[in-house]
Order: structure tokens, then C-alpha cells, then sequence
């Protein structure tokens, strides 16, 4: 009988034993869970953070986050995988320019809008838009400038202002400056990358 008893709260004692062994085990896996999900927020907030200062550009092709200094110095072409990260007219002035000989022509034209278009949003309002979010007045910018030296007359249109499109102000900027380029006999330059002409610009 006391054999019996015995028997029964040595096995009472690894029961619970094991339970409490159990338990420690999943309270550990429950910390080093939490813990790495913390590191993982930790580690992805970061570079977040980092892309709204600009701080860092992440390449449309392969995924590769950029440091933007870097990026900008290779010309915006991906280190990684060589693909070509879209140039805006004000960094490609940048590009071919020498410094402080760029002189912007025509910067008095802006848009109107004769036929008074409007269908989810009147074109005034999204002329006005485009202008303060791109600094823009139209989708193209012109000028003169040196070019490692050499005089050079350089249009160059900005895919950011509604997609480059082609209104009344746009060709009248770039017959202007095949103009001045004819009258001063030099060299010209256009970057066009225009989304087509629109009626309601009444090209």
C-alpha cells in the first residue's frame, strides 16, 4: 500500500514537472517571438523615416534602396541593376549645364484656358495644381546655356506636369527657341517627351 502511494505521487510529481517544463518552454517561444517582431518593426520603420528626408531613393526596377547623393552623382542610374531612374527637367538642366550659365527663356508664357474645359475638375484648377506642386508654369522648360563650354539653346520637357503634354504655351516655348538658336547660330537641344497634344488646351 505505501509502495502504491508512492508510485502514484512520484508520477503526480513529473506530471507536473513536465507541465511546468511545458509552460517555461512556451513562455520562452512567446518572448523570442515577440521580440524579434519588435526588431523587425524596429528595423523596417527606420528606413521609412529615412525615405521621407529623401535621404534614400529606391530604384523602380530592382527594389535596390539608393543612397539619393550617390544615385544623383551616377547620373540617377541604378547601381544595382543599370536601369535608368526618371529625370525631371530641373536635374537634367543639372546634368548638362555649366554652372551658373543657365539663363531660362519665355518664363512670361503661361497657360490659359480658351474653351473653358471641365469634366471631374476644371482645367484652371488643374493648371494651378500642377504649377504648385511642380514649380512649373507649363509642361516644358527652355533656355540658353554652356555646355562644357559651347553655347547651346536646350528645351527640355517634364514628364511631371501632366504627363508632358503638348499645349499652346509648350510649342509656342520651343518655336521660340529654335528661333533664337537660328538668329544666334547655336546648337539645339531638345528632350521631348510629351503625352500628345490635348483639346482642351486648344493646340
Amino acid at each position: 500500500m505505501l509502495e502504491e502511494n508512492f508510485q502514484k505521487s512520484i508520477l503526480k510529481s513529473s506530471r507536473f514537472n513536465y507541465c511546468f517544463l511545458a509552460i517555461a518552454v512556451f513562455m520562452s517561444l512567446f518572448d523570442w517571438f515577440a521580440n524579434r517582431e519588435k526588431a523587425e518593426t524596429r528595423r523596417f520603420q527606420q528606413p521609412e523615416r529615412e525615405i521621407a528626408d529623401g535621404l534614400w531613393i529606391k530604384c523602380e526596377s530592382c527594389g535596390v534602396m539608393a543612397y539619393a547623393k550617390d544615385l544623383l552623382a551616377n547620373q540617377l542610374v541604378c547601381g544595382d541593376c543599370g536601369h535608368h531612374l526618371r529625370v525631371d527637367s530641373d536635374e537634367r538642366i543639372r546634368q548638362l549645364i555649366d554652372p551658373k550659365t543657365w539663363i531660362p527663356s519665355d518664363e512670361q508664357l503661361y497657360p490659359t484656358d480658351p474653351l473653358q474645359f471641365k469634366d471631374r475638375k476644371s482645367y484652371k484648377d488643374r493648371l494651378k495644381d500642377m504649377q504648385e506642386k511642380t514649380g512649373l508654369s507649363d509642361a516644358v522648360q527652355t533656355g540658353t546655356g554652356l555646355l562644357n563650354g559651347l553655347p547651346i539653346a536646350l528645351g527640355i520637357m517634364d514628364f511631371r506636369f501632366m504627363g508632358g503634354s503638348m499645349g499652346s504655351v509648350v510649342g509656342e516655348k520651343l518655336c521660340r527657341l529654335i528661333e533664337l538658336a537660328t538668329r544666334d547660330r547655336s546648337q539645339r537641344l531638345l528632350f521631348v517627351r510629351p503625352a500628345g497634344p490635348e483639346c482642351r488646351k486648344a493646340c
